[in-house]
């Protein structure tokens, strides 16, 4: 079963058809890249999936459900989660407080059904978090800077810890937004090795971007968007080397 699909999914802003019928599977494990020219629809695709938009027409599933009208945050709870091209980190707070707000997005919805929890739970719970956010910092090459008010990171540290909340919340399948825009070749680089990471961890990834370098290294199946519609994917590198297309 595809971990996402859409069918006929549209967005018409008035006589503009900026999502125009798109037909998309996404199989569980790949690194999916999408690239286009400004205005072919890409963020609007992006705000569609994630609940930031809703479709004009069409339907969307994702893990065998129908979440087309779903609000953002119940399809985060579900498993989706998305970074947005301008980072949206929380300045004033540490960079640890920010990946701990991310686990609690996830927990939010669980914690707002059934009964109060006991206190053993509630310690369950707390360690589960205290153990999520260390790897988070760990695997994003944060921990060095835990301690340090998001404010104060360079732009490229800034759109790791982005990821890093996003990846607070559990995700089955994580949507990016031009990762990799305005990254200096240092950032660009631990960038590209937390993608191969968190696809070996098993998270779906499907990201935006421009850079026609960092989509070669980091995708294993790429889609061209023109005009609101899908073009048929080409080939491209995968993250374990050699070229293959999977069409």
């Amino acid at each position: 079963m595809s971990l996402l699909m859409t069918n006929g999914l549209k967005k018409h802003y008035g006589g503009l058809r900026a999502v125009d019928g798109i037909e998309l599977k996404i199989e569980p494990g790949h690194i999916i890249g999408l690239v286009g020219p400004n205005g072919a629809g890409k963020s609007t695709l992006f705000h569609l999936l994630s609940g930031h938009a809703l479709p004009s027409a069409g339907q969307i599933r994702f893990k065998g459900r129908d979440i087309t009208h779903w609000p953002p945050e119940r399809r985060v709870a579900f498993g989706l989660a998305r970074t947005f091209q301008r980072s949206r980190v929380f300045p004033n707070v540490s960079v640890e407080t920010n990946v701990r707000i991310g686990c609690f997005l996830e927990e939010r919805p669980r914690l707002a059904l059934g009964r109060p929890p006991t206190r053993a739970k509630r310690h369950r719970r707390a360690a589960s978090v205290d153990a999520r956010v260390e790897r988070i910092l760990n695997e994003t090459g944060l921990d060095p800077f835990r301690a340090s008010t998001a404010g104060e990171l360079s732009f490229g540290y800034q759109r790791l810890l982005g990821v890093a909340i996003a990846l607070g919340t559990n995700p089955d399948l994580l949507l990016l937004d031009e990762p990799f825009s305005g990254l200096s070749p240092e950032t660009s680089s631990a960038m590209a090795k937390l993608l191969v990471r968190l696809h070996d961890a098993g998270v779906t990834l499907f990201l935006i971007e421009h850079r026609m370098d960092s989509i070669v290294t980091s995708c294993n199946r790429l889609f061209v968007m023109h005009g609101g519609r899908l073009i048929i994917p080409h080939p491209t590198s995968s993250p374990e080397g050699g070229t293959r297309a999977e069409r």
